[in-house]
């Protein structure tokens, strides 16, 4: 699992919008923090996937509900 403040900017950026891509994700991230790397970025987005707080399919959708949300 990413660092808690990795973790915290890359949820951040995925609760604003929903973003096209991981490296649209990053680029956010790291505007704000140099240190963030790419790789940080995939464990995080792995890490909620597999809870079921987002889903990947074309665009990253996060899921408010208990039922999966569909892009």
């Amino acid at each position: 699992m990413p660092d808690d403040k990795a973790a915290s900017y890359s949820l951040d950026i995925i609760l604003e919008d929903n973003c096209s891509s991981c490296k649209e994700i990053y680029y956010r991230a790291s505007k704000k923090d140099k240190s963030i790397g790419t790789a940080t970025v995939y464990r995080m987005l792995n890490a909620l996937e597999e809870i079921g707080a987002v889903t990947r399919k074309n665009i990253i959708v996060v899921n408010l509900d208990d039922k999966e949300e569909e892009a």
